[in-house]
């Protein structure tokens, strides 16, 4: 499509030259700095309701991404105290990340923030917006599993995520990774018609579609160094599988199995993680 668009880029604030990459979906691509958005602001409450857990997306939080886990693990101990380690988990879902640093860092303080409610002990869980919430207080880190494509706003998210971070404090950001090759392939068939593998990726509650540039460009331009950054992909066991019959369901799960392999060993990963440091 070569319609152009006024809409603002949530990362780069561009409003000129953006092109409309899908009418049905409203998705758009920067004319600057590459960054694929949506318009289609699906209100927050009508997704993340038990169903979202429990149905929707049940083997995602049936297998958490423990290898992700442990890598976060490791980066904060490495950079803190081990006895006075604050960490924020935002938009903290069932707290499956909370769970694991818990069970192996009891003396950490511990916080979760997510729209739906949480109760664990050792855990203090808070029930709202992230941006928001006055916390009165600071974090030594602040980490978002799979949120940042979610948020319409992410000049306010990452600004809240500054102040809420002590001088020198970290953030670990993962989300989805338009470069990869998944994406590239679900554009493809797109183009010849089919728009199955497209509109799961670009699903209406998929507000940011994140290349690793616009990503770092999100980050350095409020105020974060980037420490490290690269692609990866989750657990095959996570993946949720599309609803209806079970042969397409198999060739499905095997398409991705194969994708998966071949990006495990030469980069082009579903998912992305940026790693930062607050400016002091």
């Amino acid at each position: 499509m070569n319609d152009m668009s006024n809409h603002s880029c949530p990362v780069c604030q561009n409003c000129q030259n953006n092109r409309l990459q899908d009418e049905r979906l409203q998705v758009f691509v920067c004319g600057n700095c590459g960054h694929v958005f949506s318009e289609n602001n699906v209100a927050v409450e009508t997704i993340y309701n038990p169903d979202y857990y429990l149905a929707e997306h049940k083997n995602w939080f049936l297998h958490p991404n423990f290898k992700l886990f442990g890598v976060i693990e490791s980066c904060l101990k490495n950079n803190f105290d081990n006895q006075n380690i604050n960490i924020l988990d935002v938009g903290c879902g069932r707290g499956d990340l909370l769970h694991f640093l818990h069970s192996r860092q009891p003396d950490w303080n511990l916080w979760g923030i997510d729209v739906s409610e949480n109760k664990e002990d050792g855990i203090t869980c808070l029930r709202g917006d992230f941006v928001g919430h006055d916390f009165n207080r600071e974090f030594n880190a602040v980490v978002g599993l799979m949120v940042i494509e979610h948020i319409p706003d992410l000049v306010s998210f990452v600004k809240k995520i500054s102040t809420v971070l002590s001088g020198g404090g970290m953030v670990f950001l993962v989300t989805i990774n338009s470069n990869s090759v998944i994406y590239g392939l679900a554009r493809i068939l797109r183009r010849f018609g089919w728009r199955g593998p497209y509109d799961r990726l670009y699903h209406h509650h998929h507000l940011q579609h994140f290349n690793s540039s616009s990503l770092r460009r999100l980050m350095e331009k409020n105020d974060f160094t980037v420490v490290k950054q690269y692609s990866h992909n989750f657990p095959l066991s996570a993946l949720d599988l599309p609803q209806g019959s079970r042969f397409l369901g198999l060739v499905y799960y095997c398409a991705i199995a194969c994708m998966f392999f071949v990006t495990n060993i030469f980069g082009g990963g579903l998912n992305q993680t940026i790693i930062c440091k607050k400016k002091v």
